[in-house]
């Protein structure tokens, strides 16, 4: 029974065995198709010399014929000796061909010794006499064959042999015309080719025999020459771990097929390792933003533990704590907004907003802010007019409170950075039907030009001077940055040296909107 269930699992095993081994795969794979290539070669090979000893065997046969109807009709003598003569000539000179003259009745005139056909086994079929040209070869015999058919038949004795059988009509001269005076038979033994295609059969099995074990070695050598390239890729993408990201897989030295997957592998490990760098000073720079925070809870309350307080003192230390909690809460709200805009969780409420409204609200809100600072505000609505409709209501299509918390990001950090006494300038213009650009421009020092990208990437700081801890967590711009690409937009910046700082808000129009309605 544990036989039974072996064998019955055995070619599932071999399935798992065939999936699981590239080597096997490309061993198996060579094998056979050399021993598929010899196989029908071979075959092909013999098929075609059975077709040429067969040319061969009519053309012997319908020569003979011939010439034994050619004399004859030059003998102009008794038919049985002059047959008698030609059987006895043809079966000497050509040893496995069998010859016979026969009657109307085909009652045997002449044949050779030990001629093996009886007259009922003799086909009905004849050559005819337009077959018979006074020259033939095996070209010759396959255009006869072509026009006329088969020119023999293969003939079973009483004793089971075998063999081709040829006839064709014999004449004599009868009163001085040619009158039809029997038949010629030619019949050639079959035994020798038949033994000849046993003989190539056997040297073939051996031949394939040899082919699929000599194959399946060179192919199992092969395959191996060629996964040791695959393993040392993964022996050394197996050796880079989380804290030596550094070692890079040596493309020259792969096969071309490789080259692109050890690319691809290559690029993969920098954007790990540059994910992986930013996520540990992401982890830093999060940790000090807490730690300070919650330094001031600890300090303040373990100060106001440590004697009696009057309700004043309690209550100074209580509003600390809660501009303390404060900013925990901002960073965390912070931190859960660009969590759930990676994961594709925010959700847009997008609508039409009018632009001269939601400059007048932004005026409102930072115009005190930056009078504290020494600052002006100045904000800039331009109306745009399109050709043949006059002007045009300022409106974007965005999430009204995701777009207000982007502007906002960006103002913000523009009147942190702007000069004393300048001008922070914000600038809303349409562009097309429900598409705008947002600018805030400010003077101040300037953004170095490698940093134009990594100021939008979570708790990145240039220096203490441009971002202290106390006046945010580093995570205004990154928000900002999500927020956009949340709307299908973007985020640019322009700073150099003499020239203001210009952060541009650029938002799409809603797809398939021609017109605002309403």
């Amino acid at each position: 029974m544990k036989a039974w269930t072996a064998l019955c699992h055995a070619p599932a095993q071999c399935r798992g065995m065939l999936r699981g081994s590239m080597t096997l795969q490309i061993g198996l794979s060579v094998m056979a198709i050399s021993v598929l290539l010899v196989a029908c070669s071979t075959w092909l090979m013999l098929r075609l010399s059975k077709q040429d000893l067969l040319d061969i065997a009519d053309a012997v046969m319908l020569g003979n014929l011939a010439l034994v109807q050619r004399e004859l009709i030059e003998s102009r003598g008794d038919l049985p000796l002059v047959a008698a003569a030609l059987t006895e000539r043809i079966g000497t000179q050509v040893g496995s061909l069998h010859v016979a003259v026969v009657d109307e009745q085909r009652r045997p005139v002449a044949a050779t010794p030990g001629f093996p056909l009886r007259a009922a086994e003799l086909p009905g079929a004849t050559v005819p006499d337009e077959a018979l040209p006074p020259r033939l070869d095996p070209h010759a015999v396959r255009a006869l064959r072509e026009r006329w058919g088969p020119l023999s038949r293969e003939v079973r004795a009483a004793d089971g042999s075998r063999y081709l059988v040829a006839m064709a009509r014999v004449w004599s001269l009868g009163g001085g015309h040619p009158r039809p005076d029997g038949w010629a038979v030619m019949a050639m033994d079959t035994g020798i080719a038949r033994e000849l295609v046993i003989d190539s059969a056997q040297v073939i099995a051996a031949l394939l025999a040899v082919s699929a074990v000599v194959s399946a070695l060179a192919g199992t050598w092969l395959a191996r020459r060629i996964v040791v390239a695959a393993q040392q890729l993964g022996d050394t993408a197996a050796r880079i771990g989380g804290k030596d990201l550094g070692e890079r897989l040596d493309v020259a030295a792969l096969p071309t097929e490789l080259r692109g997957a050890a690319e691809a592998l290559n690029r993969m490990l920098d954007r790990l390792a540059d994910s992986i760098t930013r996520l540990t000073q992401f982890s830093s720079d999060l940790a000090h933003d807490l730690r300070t925070p919650l330094n001031n809870l600890l300090g303040e309350a373990q100060v106001a533990l440590s004697r009696p307080r009057s309700a004043s003192e309690y209550r100074a230390v209580i509003e600390s704590a809660v501009e303390d909690c404060e900013r925990l809460v901002r960073l965390t709200e912070s931190l859960l907004f660009l969590a759930r805009a990676d994961e594709g969780e925010a959700v847009l409420q997008a609508e039409w907003i009018d632009a001269g409204e939601l400059a007048e609200r932004l005026r409102d809100y930072f115009e005190p802010l930056a009078e504290d600072r020494g600052l002006a505000l100045a904000v800039q609505v331009p109306v745009h007019e399109w050709p043949g409709e006059g002007p045009q209501p300022q409106r974007l299509w965005a999430d009204r409170t995701l777009l207000a918390r982007a502007v906002a990001n960006v103002l913000n950090n523009a009147l942190r950075h702007a000069r004393p006494g300048s001008t922070v300038t914000l600038t809303i213009a349409t562009r097309a039907v429900g598409a705008a650009r947002i600018a805030v421009a400010n003077e101040g020092e300037p953004i170095p030009p490698q940093f134009h990208q990594r100021i939008f990437e979570r708790m990145f700081r240039i220096d203490a001077s441009r971002c202290q801890s106390s006046e945010g967590a580093g995570l205004g711009l990154a928000i900002v940055r999500s927020i956009m690409e949340l709307h299908g937009g973007s985020v640019e910046v322009s700073s150099q040296a003499g020239e203001p700082t210009v952060f541009t808000l650029v938002f799409p129009a809603p797809p398939g909107t021609a017109h605002p309605a309403g």
